[in-house]
């Protein structure tokens, strides 16, 4: 599929490459022409995120109703002023191919965190529906199918979250735990806000 072959509905994103780490900002179509996609501003903090000099791999995703996304690799990414409106442009001559993404993209978090009667631990990552955390193998063990409180701060906000343990990995001195968790707005909100804060400071 070519990019000017997408709908104007198309459920799209911005994948960006910060070394092992992938970043996404939702986008919408504004227009499609031959040579592309005309997008709506990426709007951060009030602003619109300029892509100009940016030297980061911008890759584009389409999130397909059915079937496995479709991704653009390095796109070619500018703004534009189209009769007098700010716009992005996204323009690639390669076609989309399937892309084998987790469902759930994982935020990398390395932040402290505390479970009452566990101690503290590290979350390692989260997502809309998971959290991975590691705690020392010297705490007391959780357990697969328990149900555990985790809290943590981050940008001077607390959230407490409740997951189920799903699995267990033994590291040297650790335990890792991959649980799940139902998504609420407040941890879709936490997760897209903390892309566009780390976009913004590539």
């Amino acid at each position: 599929m070519k990019l000017n072959e997408l709908a104007v509905d198309s459920s799209l994103q911005l994948e960006f490459e910060a070394g092992a780490e992938r970043l996404y900002l939702d986008v919408q179509i504004a227009q499609v022409s031959k040579s592309g996609l005309i997008l709506y501003p990426v709007i951060i903090d009030g602003k619109a995120l300029s892509f100009k000099n940016n030297e980061n791999v911008i890759n584009l995703v389409y999130l397909q109703r059915e079937g496995k996304p479709l991704l653009w690799k390095k796109v070619a990414v500018s703004n534009a002023v189209i009769n007098g409106r700010n716009f992005v442009l996204v323009r690639s001559v390669l076609d989309g191919v399937e892309y084998n993404r987790r469902n759930n993209y994982r935020l990398p978090l390395d932040i402290k965190g505390n479970i009452a009667g566990y101690g503290d631990v590290l979350i390692r990552d989260i997502s809309n529906n998971g959290l991975a955390f590691v705690i020392s193998k010297d705490s007391p063990r959780c357990t697969i199918g328990q149900t555990v409180k985790i809290n943590f701060s981050a940008r001077n906000i607390n959230y407490t979250i409740s997951v189920t343990v799903a699995r267990t990995v033994e590291e040297e001195t650790r335990v890792l735990y991959g649980c799940k968790m139902t998504s609420t707005p407040v941890i879709d909100q936490f997760i897209s806000e903390e892309q566009r804060i780390r976009i913004k400071g590539f």
